[in-house]
């Protein structure tokens, strides 16, 4: 998302081509991992998911009023310090069920605004700290309900065409292409390790797009 932002006028393009550009690999992993997941915690998400949709996306509607990439810059930049300096010590005792409401709000925010909802779901999720399977199949069933209830609400606002299909088609070998890359590090590279270097490259990008 951050990347794209640099080759893009508007969010908008941006939020819609990666949503047309996950459905299929989402939908994948659910279908392929589905025995791991764990409907709990997921349910209470997905009411704050809805909304937190509608605010983000009438903040998506409101782009030519405010710098949506500046505000993108500076939610990356403060999650990635988080993540660099503040994870291993800074950690909540308890995450009840108002910290997982607010979690959902917030995710759904900032995925229909900015198309990058998991920020908020990632740190609920290393929170949690629970086995990996189930951190991974979670986290991509929320994202999928995510797009789920995006798709008819950019449609009914419309803003998903025909050009932004054409688009996603282009882009999605690229996509499957990476796709394949990442589970290679993942099984390959330290997690720990990995974890810093993405967090770094995150934050410089987050500080170029408010620097724009």
């Amino acid at each position: 998302m951050t990347i794209l932002a640099f080759f893009f006028n508007e969010v908008s393009n941006i939020v819609i081509l990666i949503l047309l550009v996950s459905i299929p690999a989402e939908l994948y992993i659910v279908l392929k991992t589905r025995k791991s997941i764990k409907t709990g915690n997921i349910i209470l998400l997905v009411f704050g998911l809805f909304i937190g949709i509608i605010f983000g996306n009438k903040l998506l509607l409101s782009e030519s009023k405010i710098n949506l990439f500046m505000f993108m810059g500076l939610v990356i930049s403060v999650f990635s310090l988080y993540f660099i300096f503040l994870e291993d010590r800074l950690k909540p005792r308890r995450i009840n069920k108002f910290w997982t409401f607010l979690i959902g709000i917030l995710s759904g925010i900032t995925s229909t605004a900015f198309g990058m909802g998991g920020p908020p779901i990632i740190l609920y999720y290393r929170f949690l700290n629970p086995p990996k399977a189930e951190f991974r199949v979670n986290l991509l069933t929320i994202f999928f309900i995510t797009s789920c209830i995006k798709t008819p609400l950019y449609i009914y606002n419309g803003l998903l065409n025909p050009d932004h299909l054409v688009s996603a088609l282009i882009v999605l070998p690229f996509v499957i292409l990476g796709i394949w890359v990442g589970y290679y590090l993942h099984l390959n590279i330290d997690e720990n390790r990995f974890k810093k270097y993405t967090a770094l490259a995150m934050l410089i990008l987050g500080l170029m797009l408010m620097l724009e």
